[in-house]
Protein backbone atom coordinates (compact mmCIF):
# COMPACT_ATOMS: atom_id res chain seq x y z
CA UNK A 1 0.00 0.00 0.00
CA UNK A 2 1.50 3.49 -1.14
CA UNK A 3 0.85 6.19 1.81
CA UNK A 4 2.36 8.99 -0.39
CA UNK A 5 -1.30 9.92 -1.14
CA UNK A 6 -2.61 11.93 1.66
CA UNK A 7 -6.08 13.36 2.95
CA UNK A 8 -5.51 16.61 2.29
CA UNK A 9 -4.72 15.48 -1.61
CA UNK A 10 -8.23 13.49 -1.74
CA UNK A 11 -9.83 16.61 -0.55
CA UNK A 12 -8.57 18.48 -3.16
CA UNK A 13 -10.18 16.23 -5.68
CA UNK A 14 -13.11 15.84 -3.78
CA UNK A 15 -14.03 19.83 -3.61
CA UNK A 16 -12.99 20.01 -7.68
CA UNK A 17 -15.28 17.31 -8.42
CA UNK A 18 -18.00 17.06 -6.14
CA UNK A 19 -20.63 19.24 -8.07
CA UNK A 20 -20.14 17.97 -11.16
CA UNK A 21 -20.34 14.50 -9.89
CA UNK A 22 -24.02 15.43 -8.39
CA UNK A 23 -25.11 16.85 -11.07
CA UNK A 24 -24.59 13.84 -13.04
CA UNK A 25 -25.65 11.44 -10.61
CA UNK A 26 -28.91 13.10 -10.11
CA UNK A 27 -29.58 13.10 -13.58
CA UNK A 28 -28.80 9.49 -13.19
CA UNK A 29 -31.11 8.87 -10.18
CA UNK A 30 -33.64 11.72 -10.33
CA UNK A 31 -33.67 12.54 -6.44
CA UNK A 32 -30.66 14.86 -4.81
CA UNK A 33 -30.92 12.65 -1.60
CA UNK A 34 -30.08 9.54 -4.04
CA UNK A 35 -27.20 11.62 -5.65
CA UNK A 36 -25.88 12.21 -2.58
CA UNK A 37 -25.50 9.01 -1.43
CA UNK A 38 -23.57 7.94 -4.99
CA UNK A 39 -21.13 10.58 -4.93
CA UNK A 40 -20.29 9.33 -1.56
CA UNK A 41 -20.59 6.12 -2.66
CA UNK A 42 -18.28 7.41 -5.84
CA UNK A 43 -16.07 9.28 -3.51
CA UNK A 44 -15.49 5.98 -0.96
CA UNK A 45 -14.55 3.73 -4.09
CA UNK A 46 -12.47 6.20 -5.31
CA UNK A 47 -10.37 7.22 -2.45
CA UNK A 48 -10.00 3.36 -1.51
CA UNK A 49 -8.51 2.97 -5.28
CA UNK A 50 -6.06 5.37 -4.62
CA UNK A 51 -4.84 4.68 -1.48
CA UNK A 52 -3.96 0.79 -3.17
CA UNK A 53 -2.61 2.46 -6.68
CA UNK A 54 0.95 3.03 -7.16
CA UNK A 55 2.60 6.71 -7.26
CA UNK A 56 3.23 5.97 -10.65
CA UNK A 57 -0.09 4.75 -11.94
CA UNK A 58 -1.90 7.46 -9.94
CA UNK A 59 0.76 10.30 -11.65
CA UNK A 60 -1.09 8.88 -15.09
CA UNK A 61 -4.54 8.79 -13.93
CA UNK A 62 -6.92 11.12 -15.82
CA UNK A 63 -9.10 11.97 -12.59
CA UNK A 64 -12.03 13.46 -14.43
CA UNK A 65 -13.20 10.62 -16.84
CA UNK A 66 -12.04 8.02 -13.87
CA UNK A 67 -14.39 9.36 -11.44
CA UNK A 68 -17.75 9.75 -13.71
CA UNK A 69 -17.16 5.68 -14.68
CA UNK A 70 -17.29 5.27 -11.17
CA UNK A 71 -20.01 7.32 -10.57
CA UNK A 72 -21.92 6.09 -13.41
CA UNK A 73 -20.92 2.19 -12.65
CA UNK A 74 -22.12 3.20 -8.54
CA UNK A 75 -25.92 5.02 -10.09
CA UNK A 76 -27.02 1.83 -12.11
CA UNK A 77 -25.94 -0.30 -9.50
CA UNK A 78 -28.07 1.88 -6.96
CA UNK A 79 -30.75 1.77 -10.31
CA UNK A 80 -30.98 -1.95 -10.71
CA UNK A 81 -31.10 -2.34 -7.01
CA UNK A 82 -34.45 -0.01 -6.68
CA UNK A 83 -35.59 -1.28 -10.38
CA UNK A 84 -37.05 2.14 -10.90
CA UNK A 85 -39.19 2.03 -14.03
CA UNK A 86 -40.80 5.84 -14.70
CA UNK A 87 -39.66 9.30 -13.67
CA UNK A 88 -41.56 12.16 -13.66
CA UNK A 89 -40.38 15.60 -15.06
CA UNK A 90 -41.41 16.75 -12.17
CA UNK A 91 -38.04 15.78 -10.52
CA UNK A 92 -36.11 18.13 -13.13
CA UNK A 93 -38.43 21.27 -11.60
CA UNK A 94 -35.42 23.85 -9.88
CA UNK A 95 -32.77 22.23 -11.69
CA UNK A 96 -30.08 24.37 -13.38
CA UNK A 97 -28.65 22.74 -16.22
CA UNK A 98 -25.17 24.11 -17.95
CA UNK A 99 -25.01 24.51 -21.10
CA UNK A 100 -21.51 24.41 -22.38
CA UNK A 101 -18.82 27.16 -23.46
CA UNK A 102 -19.40 26.72 -27.29
CA UNK A 103 -16.70 28.12 -29.17
CA UNK A 104 -17.03 26.54 -32.92
CA UNK A 105 -19.24 28.11 -34.87
CA UNK A 106 -22.52 26.39 -36.93
CA UNK A 107 -21.63 23.17 -35.32
CA UNK A 108 -24.81 21.00 -34.21
CA UNK A 109 -24.17 21.66 -30.19
CA UNK A 110 -24.72 25.70 -30.99
CA UNK A 111 -27.56 25.59 -32.56
CA UNK A 112 -28.84 23.53 -30.09
CA UNK A 113 -27.88 25.95 -27.56
CA UNK A 114 -28.90 28.93 -30.17
CA UNK A 115 -32.75 27.36 -30.16
CA UNK A 116 -33.38 25.29 -27.16
CA UNK A 117 -34.20 26.62 -23.94
CA UNK A 118 -32.46 24.34 -20.98
CA UNK A 119 -36.01 22.84 -19.77
CA UNK A 120 -36.27 21.83 -22.91
CA UNK A 121 -32.80 20.24 -23.74
CA UNK A 122 -33.49 18.67 -19.88
CA UNK A 123 -36.79 17.25 -21.17
CA UNK A 124 -35.23 16.14 -24.57
CA UNK A 125 -32.28 14.54 -22.78
CA UNK A 126 -34.45 12.99 -19.89
CA UNK A 127 -36.07 11.04 -23.08
CA UNK A 128 -33.30 9.29 -24.94
CA UNK A 129 -32.20 5.50 -23.83
CA UNK A 130 -29.52 5.72 -21.29
CA UNK A 131 -26.29 5.13 -23.06
CA UNK A 132 -27.24 8.39 -25.40
CA UNK A 133 -28.27 10.40 -22.76
CA UNK A 134 -25.37 9.72 -20.40
CA UNK A 135 -22.73 10.06 -23.63
CA UNK A 136 -24.69 13.92 -23.98
CA UNK A 137 -24.43 14.39 -20.81
CA UNK A 138 -20.94 14.33 -20.23
CA UNK A 139 -20.13 16.05 -23.62
CA UNK A 140 -22.60 19.03 -23.85
CA UNK A 141 -23.49 19.60 -20.27
CA UNK A 142 -20.37 18.46 -17.93
CA UNK A 143 -17.82 19.33 -21.72
CA UNK A 144 -15.80 15.97 -21.27
CA UNK A 145 -14.44 15.42 -24.72
CA UNK A 146 -15.21 12.31 -26.72
CA UNK A 147 -11.37 10.43 -25.53
CA UNK A 148 -12.43 11.41 -21.91
CA UNK A 149 -16.00 9.90 -22.51
CA UNK A 150 -14.58 7.19 -24.62
CA UNK A 151 -12.49 6.73 -21.31
CA UNK A 152 -15.08 6.69 -19.01
CA UNK A 153 -17.45 4.61 -20.51
CA UNK A 154 -14.61 1.96 -21.46
CA UNK A 155 -15.85 1.92 -25.29
CA UNK A 156 -14.36 3.02 -28.61
CA UNK A 157 -14.54 6.43 -30.03
CA UNK A 158 -15.93 5.46 -32.84
CA UNK A 159 -19.02 4.12 -30.24
CA UNK A 160 -18.92 7.02 -28.14
CA UNK A 161 -19.18 9.06 -31.73
CA UNK A 162 -21.84 7.08 -32.50
CA UNK A 163 -24.29 7.72 -29.84
CA UNK A 164 -23.30 11.44 -29.78
CA UNK A 165 -24.58 11.87 -33.57
CA UNK A 166 -27.45 9.60 -32.45
CA UNK A 167 -28.42 11.68 -29.52
CA UNK A 168 -28.38 14.64 -31.53
CA UNK A 169 -30.41 13.14 -34.06
CA UNK A 170 -33.35 12.43 -31.54
CA UNK A 171 -32.95 15.64 -29.83
CA UNK A 172 -33.54 17.49 -33.37
CA UNK A 173 -35.94 15.18 -34.57
CA UNK A 174 -38.19 15.84 -31.28
CA UNK A 175 -37.79 19.59 -31.72
CA UNK A 176 -39.01 19.48 -35.41
CA UNK A 177 -41.92 17.39 -34.60
CA UNK A 178 -42.85 19.49 -31.60
CA UNK A 179 -42.42 23.01 -33.68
Amino acid sequence: MDTTFSTNDFELIVCEHQPGLLAFSRRLVHSREDAEDVVQETFLRAYRSLRAMSTERRSKLRFRPWLYTIARNTAWNFLSKRRLTCVSLSHYEGVAVELPQLVEPDTPETILADFLSREAVEAALSRLPRHLRDAAHLRYVKGLSQPEIARAFGQPIGTVKSHLSRALHRIRRAFETAA
